[in-house]
């Protein structure tokens, strides 16, 4: 699954590369993996992606910020 924003076209394996090497998880990524969950298109890989990037918040390894 692709995606369109201010950034070239992201896949999501793309953005989970982005947000672990900053450990930041920011505003337009946010927005894009919620696209993604209401599309209701992702795979059972992609939503394990998404999973792993919301413990890794709630266990303060990844940063959000605006």
């Amino acid at each position: 699954m692709k995606f369109q924003g201010d950034r070239s076209e992201m896949t999501m394996e793309e953005i989970f590369a982005e947000v672990l090497t900053s450990r930041e998880l920011d505003r337009d990524d946010r927005c894009r993996l919620r696209e993604a969950l209401l599309a209701n298109s992702l795979s059972e890989e992609h939503h394990d992606i998404i999973n792993r990037l919301i413990y890794g918040t709630k266990r303060r390894k990844l940063k959000l910020r605006d």
